[in-house]
């Protein structure tokens, strides 16, 4: 019984931290709203660029183009970004500087794992064309568009596809996504629309999900110690047989043996529960310390958890103290 209590107090704290862990990484986009599969035809985006800087409520935009390049037979990742890419993520340099939208000459910026593949000043060759590294990032987190630190940052002016994202924080989501795709729709532009809290909630939706299937592994432990209990109590049965004999000779009711029984059973599920509580607390606070997260056992989760072991304990020793209680006198006294 304690480990099942330990597995699913587990299961809640494993669950919390994941679920706090992903959303974080969501909010690490350091933007609102995640433009998708835009057509950079005809000069049109400019002029839409215009109208929502205007009016769209936007703070920081950037566009972003993605590719990937070799070099000595490893494939590393390319974006294409503006200077305000830089500040959604809000990255700094290590070392030199931060390239400008205005650059003429072909110049990239390195993350900070490529620091010791890349030095300052070294050359890389992309579609027949040589960039000079002119900067490295300090360190980011990982962020739900990607590991910047793994990237290799170009002016977005020399992306050559058709095809790009646009990245913005606005201070009124659901004001700027209305506008934004009335614009999009009037300059018959393609375009998929992700916000922030439409990636959050879908997350949510699938992370209390995939708990829900946890908990339902975990209940496979509470039915392995419900028949742990019905075989120690099955043993305990036949192991007391002149106890049992005795109390009914001395008029004991077949109710009074069962209760005792179930009693005894109740005992040690609390008794099973309170270790387990206890095992978990410690757990938890060892695995709260190593993954620098925050303690967190809900008082509903041990409350449900109590329930659960008085109840898996009772269906457990319903059948022993019934065949307890039914058994004959004359027969136990004559073993």
């Amino acid at each position: 019984m304690a480990i099942a209590v330990v597995c699913m107090c587990l299961i809640s704290y494993i669950s919390y931290v994941v679920q706090n862990a992903l959303l974080e990484q969501v909010s690490l986009m350091g933007t609102d709203l995640l433009m998708g599969y835009l057509d950079r035809t005809d000069g049109i985006l400019d002029t839409f660029v215009e109208d929502i800087e205007q009016y769209g409520k936007v703070d920081t935009y950037s566009f972003v183009g993605s590719d990937i390049f070799y070099f000595e037979q490893n494939v590393y990742d390319l974006k294409f970004v503006e200077n305000s890419y830089f500040d959604l993520y809000q990255m700094e340099i290590g070392s030199g500087r931060l390239f400008y939208d205005f650059e003429d000459e072909h110049v990239v910026v390195i993350g900070k794992d490529l620091a010791n593949t890349f030095r300052l000043h070294d050359r890389i060759l992309y579609h027949n064309q040589w960039y000079t590294v002119i900067g490295i990032l300090d360190s980011v987190c990982e962020s739900f568009y990607g590991n910047d630190n793994a990237c290799v940052f170009v002016p977005y002016r020399f992306y050559d596809s058709s095809h790009t994202q646009l990245l913005m924080k606005s201070t009124d989501e659901v004001f700027t996504k209305q506008y934004l795709s009335y614009y999009l729709n009037m300059y018959a532009i393609e375009y998929e629309i992700f916000s922030q809290s439409q990636i959050k909630e879908a997350m949510k939706l699938l992370l209390e999900l995939m708990e829900k299937v946890l908990y339902i592994i975990g209940c496979v432990s509470f039915v392995v110690s419900m028949l742990g209990i019905g075989n120690v109590m099955l043993f305990s049965v036949e192991q007391r047989k002149g106890e049992i004999g005795i109390r009914k000779a001395i008029g004991a009711s077949d109710f009074a043996i069962f209760l005792q029984f179930l009693l005894e059973v109740c005992v040690m599920s609390v008794v099973g529960y309170v270790i387990g509580i206890v095992l978990s607390i410690l757990c938890i606070l060892v695995f709260s310390w190593y993954l620098n997260s925050h303690f967190y056992l809900t008082f509903s989760l041990c409350l449900y958890l109590l329930c659960m072991c008085l109840g898996i304990g009772i269906i457990g020793g319903v059948v022993p103290a019934y065949l307890a209680c039914k058994k004959d006198v004359v027969d136990v006294l004559s073993v």
